[in-house]
């Protein structure tokens, strides 16, 4: 039997929500699944906290999760007790995302825990003061520690020199999803509901994400602002929470917007409220591949985004979406002014990306991408081993 057949994988993650990372992890155990091969999700958690969003997806869709408990920090015995849930399923690859995952599975040893994969689905760029600044850079020092590392996009590794660190371990795996979800979900909570009536009222574009300093969601109130005070009718639907929402709702108030946006909130499937919007947009200063974007494509949301990490490679410098500059506020409201000035130019951007989504960003394809990661790995924890 070959490696690739009797490949058996544990992915380990600490889960903050159902974001893109977590959503690109659902469809690609999900596909694994599907094509034979033997996959569950460990998702690390705390003691009493309750159950998390992603754990509930992974019920709802039929995908193996077992609960890990580890303590705050980087704990030994969390480290072991991975190891243990690996050996419950015999898993011969562990493959970790995030920080914490990638730091305690390479405190392992190498015999205990097989072999070991890293998805690195984004840094953000963070000034040396910053807390992030340094889990970055312990977290380079435990990836060397592992068999393979893998980029979402090229533009990551050139960004942050990933050759240069890691060599012959290092990849690219793109992102991929389910190209055939089916249709939007109908059963929703009551704050979806609200959201919805809130796109009704008016032409409406959402942003889906963390309320974080690098999703840059004060550049697109600033951004609809502008629009507004020149007679526009444009709304923004925000999608997601986080840190700076008080912040940014403050900020709306500030710039005369309470009217024209509405902060729906956390929503673990934003899909039915994007296919309500004219467009998706990403204002972000720095990003990876955004899961968002692709589901956009498949639903033929336009999208207008600025041009950062992945995200000019995957609208095909212009071909599939509008380009912003980032940081440029009268960049994004010139982008944005299409919402209503140039809706057709906007419809057939999203076409020829609704096809090139389907060629290109399959999960399917991802999947083979990784078994072909998880065979090189193997072949290189025996090597080492040897």
């Amino acid at each position: 039997m070959s490696i690739a057949s009797d490949t058996r994988v544990l992915h380990v993650i600490d889960s903050g929500g159902l974001y893109g990372a977590e959503r690109m992890l659902l469809d690609l155990v999900a596909e694994q699944l599907r094509s034979g091969m033997s996959a569950m999700v460990c998702s690390l958690g705390r003691v009493g906290e309750p159950t998390k969003p992603l754990e509930r997806a992974c019920a709802e869709r039929r995908v193996p999760v077992v609960r890990t408990y580890v303590q705050s920090g980087i704990s030994t015995t969390g480290a072991k007790d991975i190891a243990a849930s690996a050996r419950t399923i015999g898993a011969n690859v562990l493959h970790t995302h995030g920080f914490k995952a990638d730091c305690l599975v390479a405190s392992l040893p190498r015999d205990t825990r097989g072999a070991s994969v890293a998805t690195l689905h984004g840094w953000t760029a963070q000034h040396w003061t910053s807390r992030a600044y340094w889990y970055r850079k312990i977290d380079l020092l435990a990836l060397r520690r592992l068999d393979a590392v893998i980029a979402v996009t090229q533009a990551m590794v050139s960004k942050h020199c990933l050759d240069r660190q890691f060599g012959a371990m290092l990849g690219v795996v793109t992102n991929g999803i389910d190209v055939n979800f089916g249709p939007a979900r109908t059963a929703l909570e009551p704050h979806e509901h609200a959201a919805l009536d809130f796109c009704r009222g008016g032409p409406t574009v959402c942003i889906v994400g963390r309320l974080s300093p690098e999703k840059g969601h004060a550049l697109l109130l600033e951004a609809v602002a502008r629009l507004r005070d020149g007679g526009a009718k444009l709304r923004a639907l925000v999608i997601g929470a986080g840190a700076l929402q008080a912040e940014l709702q403050q900020h709306a108030v500030r710039l005369k917007l309470t009217e024209a946006v509405h902060f729906c909130g956390y929503v673990a499937d934003p899909k039915p409220l994007m296919s309500a919007c004219a467009a998706l947009v990403s204002s972000s200063y720095s990003e990876g591949l955004p899961v968002s974007m692709l589901e956009a494509m498949v639903l033929q949301v336009p999208i207008v985004a600025t041009a950062v990490g992945g995200v000019p490679d995957l609208l095909g410098h212009g071909r599939f979406g509008m380009l912003i500059p980032p940081a440029d506020v009268a960049g994004l409201a010139e982008g944005l002014a299409a919402v209503e000035k140039g809706p057709q130019r906007l419809a057939a951007l999203a076409a020829a990306a609704n096809a090139m989504v389907h060629e290109t960003y399959s999960a399917q394809r991802m999947a083979a991408g990784y078994q072909a990661v998880y065979e090189l790995a193997q072949h290189r924890h025996a090597a080492r081993a040897a």
